[in-house]
């Protein structure tokens, strides 16, 4: 096992094409294709974590894999939701098919769901790092919070950002006391969040922020980093993926699969040119105060280790959710809430 430098995370290998083949060969063979929905509706949020699907939206990728299977006039259409709370509303109503979320709210749906929806990822997103910035300058530690503070996260209790907040919190204050920070939290997605955080007005003072947000705060000499993702984890692990319910990946199998390998051809084309997947992601989003080559940077920092569709880091924050009870079954590995053959080795 290949592990990070100076961290605990182990460094998976590129999910293997050869693989991705099969997988999807093995779910096209499944069912019919016409038999499969006609028109796939996938969610996604803001930021950089999610511009493999910004890619392949703009590219029509998810439409060309499903016509290389044999679906010819796939519709596709993308929803942007501001958290993984809203997201796992949605994927439960029916509203859409896909999810796009953080790990946390993953993990909390497939704990709610094993019994019935069987709610499970069918593919990482991103290795990305998530940086906690304060403008309260006299905030340098979790320690020096205060009651009149505010913390921004996109869903309190479910997100992600709220669950490292947790187990940050734990590592300060002790164990039992992984809550001492959570009345803290506010829900608010990213862009509102960096917007107030920059403009110093109400009383929102720290933002646990995902690329580019955090390293644009950076810029302004008022606002400092207070702890990031990798420090919780001990180096980059998967911190966002793809899931849905177990009915819709076995009624749809090679829309499945579709998805699957349009992800992985999103990942490989941004690897390749990072400049191009820069002036995209401006061009969609168009992030204030921020540049393509700013982004360009971010992408290519070796901090932001990037895209790939095979996990990586994330038993530990499943077996810390279960220990104090977020959520009620543990599992045993991270194969539990993967599907079979979605994800490739490792974790």
């Amino acid at each position: 096992m290949v592990y990070e430098k100076g961290g605990k995370v182990p460094v998976i290998p590129a999910f293997p094409r050869t693989v991705i083949i099969t997988l999807a060969a093995l779910l096209a063979c499944a069912a019919p294709a016409m038999a499969e929905v006609a028109e796939l509706r996938l969610s996604q949020q803001f930021g950089m974590t999610y511009l493999p699907l910004i890619w392949m939206q703009r590219h029509h990728l998810v439409e060309a894999q499903a016509k290389a299977r044999g679906i010819d006039d796939l519709k596709v259409t993308y929803t942007q939701f501001s958290g993984g709370a809203a997201i796992n509303e949605a994927l439960l109503s029916g509203s859409v098919d896909i999810g796009a979320g953080g790990i946390g709210p993953l993990l909390t749906i497939w704990d709610k769901t094993r019994t019935s929806l069987g709610v499970r990822a069918i593919a990482a997103l991103d290795r990305s790092t998530l940086i906690l910035n304060t403008n309260n300058p006299t905030v340098r530690t979790l320690a020096d919070f205060t009651l009149g503070d505010r913390i921004a996260v996109p869903a309190v209790k479910v997100s992600i950002q709220s669950v490292l907040l947790q187990m940050a919190a734990e590592r300060t204050f002790g164990q039992g006391h992984h809550e001492d920070l959570d009345r803290l939290t506010v829900s608010l997605n990213h862009a509102d969040a960096h917007a107030l955080l920059l403009g110093g007005s109400g009383n929102l003072t720290a933002h646990f922020a995902q690329p580019p947000y955090g390293a644009m705060q950076l810029a302004n000499p008022a606002i400092h980093t207070v702890l990031t993702s990798n420090s919780v984890l001990g180096g980059p692990a998967t911190l966002n993926v793809l899931y849905t319910t177990a009915k819709f990946r076995a009624d749809n199998p090679t829309v499945t699969a579709a998805v699957i390998a349009a992800l992985d051809e999103a990942d490989r084309a941004i690897a390749a040119d990072k400049a191009a997947a820069a002036r995209l992601y401006i061009d969609v989003e168009k992030p204030a105060g921020i540049t393509a080559e700013q982004v360009a940077a971010i992408l290519a920092d070796g901090e932001f280790s990037g895209y790939q569709i095979a996990p990586a880091g994330t038993e530990r924050i499943a077996a810390f959710m279960a220990r104090i009870g977020t959520i009620r079954n543990k599992p045993a590995t991270w194969e539990d809430y993967f599907f079979p053959g979605s994800a490739g080795p490792g974790n």
